[in-house]
């Protein structure tokens, strides 16, 4: 169920010839959590050439995401601004300012982000689903398709367009154009096998895994395909990415929607429920994938603005009891853009996190010497953090 989330500063403001000016701290930390760069600054002040106040804001470098939101600015009671964000970004550029309505004076200002999201429900319209069923069903049939995604230690497979992932996808420009160790042209009648791939020891522990179980057990008619070759193609083995990681990503490609799975940190019974019903739901679409896996698979093919997506939905499912857990994971010790955004949250909710039994456990493993290579460091930019409030 969706929830909506509110976030207001106040200021009064007391025009001085353009010298006036409020920052909006709880905006810009709400506007973080959903993707905004921590860089970024944010601000309302006087421009006294259109005698308004305006809105600014600069060096936006990734912009926070929304499902629905909007951004009002009050006055004396009078809205002065009212920006609608539905299936929006904002910042929309990395500089920029909305100027207000109502000519400028003295007064209360008040200044509101209201947005309602769910942290695993699709952005997608009936419509777009509809095309992305249609478009993910192709994805298990090899017409028109010339190039065979298999998973190492699952029967699952995946097709897709040599032509189409070379324009959209640039790691797959430069592995489809050279001789790739794992990547094969075959005739139809040889070359080809089904036979599953033996599964390698991951790198990364990844709940995508656990999905990708359940489709083959529960849910082995969401992905029938015609497993015999009718035309030479190319086969890619995969080995650190899952089945659902993969089959989202691609649809993102297609689409540019998503959806995203709970934090396995949230709870297991929920996570699993919460798959059940969202295949039961859908039977052509992919399964919802986690987005640490969506993430890690984002920044191997190169997709800035999907890394940038799963990045905000990753902050946003942090909470008090899984932030220590989700720092100190193989994820977040390896990849700098995760571990920030862990950072960023504990760092301002130390006493809370602090008191969560999930802290606690992670205390436990550390004692035990149970925390992934990278967690030392980790510790010590936590520490930094507090330290200096940096």
């Amino acid at each position: 169920m969706a929830q909506t989330y509110e976030v207001t500063d106040s200021a009064k403001v007391n025009p001085n010839y353009g010298n006036w000016s409020t920052s909006l701290p709880k905006l810009k930390e709400a506007l973080v959590r959903r993707g905004m760069s921590a860089d970024a600054t944010l601000r309302m002040f006087e421009d006294p050439r259109r005698d308004r106040l305006a809105l600014e804001w600069s060096n936006a470098t990734s912009a926070a995401r929304f499902r629905e939101g909007r951004i009002t600015a009050t006055m004396r009671g009078e809205i002065i601004l009212d920006l609608d964000l539905d299936g929006q970004k904002y910042p929309p550029t990395p500089d920029g300012a909305f100027v207000t309505r109502g000519h400028l004076g003295y007064g209360d200002l008040e200044v509101k982000l209201s947005f309602s999201t769910s942290p695993t429900t699709s952005m997608a319209t009936d419509s777009v689903k509809t095309v992305s069923a249609m478009l993910a069903a192709s994805m298990r049939e090899q017409v028109p398709h010339d190039v065979r995604f298999v998973f190492a230690g699952t029967d699952l497979t995946l097709w897709a367009s040599e032509a189409f992932l070379s324009e959209h996808v640039p790691h797959f420009k430069t592995l489809l154009a050279s001789e790739f160790a794992e990547g094969t042209l075959a005739a139809p009648a040889s070359g080809f096998t089904n036979k599953p791939v033996p599964a390698p020891h991951r790198l990364f522990e990844d709940s995508d895994d656990e999905t990708d179980e359940l489709l083959q057990k529960s849910y082995a008619d969401r992905v029938k395909e015609r497993t015999k070759p009718v035309a030479p193609g190319k086969t890619i083995t995969v080995a650190e990415s899952a089945y659902t990681t993969y089959a989202a990503v691609l649809l993102w490609v297609l689409t540019h929607e998503i959806d995203f799975a709970p934090l396995k940190s949230t709870g297991l019974e929920a996570r699993a429920d919460f798959l059940k019903k969202a295949l039961d739901s859908d039977a052509f679409l992919p399964a919802p994938a986690s987005p640490k896996s969506v993430f890690r698979l984002a920044h191997l093919l190169e997709l800035k603005d999907l890394q940038d997506q799963a990045v905000a939905e990753f902050m946003h499912q942090l909470t008090y009891n899984n932030a220590a857990e989700e720092l100190f994971s193989d994820v977040s010790c390896a990849y700098p853009e995760i571990r920030d955004a862990a950072l960023a949250f504990v760092s301002k909710t130390a006493q809370e996190v602090e008191k969560s039994e999930g802290w606690k456990q992670v205390m436990q493993r550390a004692d035990q010497d149970g925390l992934p290579s990278g967690a030392s460091h980790v510790a010590l930019l936590l520490a930094k953090r507090l330290i200096t409030g940096a």
